[in-house]
């Protein structure tokens, strides 16, 4: 195997095991070939949208041109089926 000097080789080895065996992500540095462990910031709480009512139907409005449309969805309104 020639190209790699047997410091890299051995870097590869130590870096595969590191993700396998650890199971750890490791980051590597586009323009230098280094590598490290990857570092995430820590997931919080994400602020999920309100669903509407169950049953509730979204009511399209037109919007005047050169505005933006909305959807409001009310409980109760909607398609009626007699």
């Amino acid at each position: 195997m020639s190209g790699f000097p047997i410091s890299s080789r051995v870097g590869f080895l130590v870096w595969t095991l590191i993700a396998v065996l650890l199971r750890r992500q490791v980051a590597v540095h586009r323009e230098t070939g280094r590598m490290n462990l990857r570092r995430r910031p820590k997931l919080g709480h994400a602020a999920l949208p309100t669903a509407p009512a169950p049953g509730a139907v979204p009511q399209l409005a037109l919007a005047p041109a050169g505005q933006g449309a909305s959807v409001d969805a009310v409980e109760g309104d909607g398609p009626q089926v007699a």
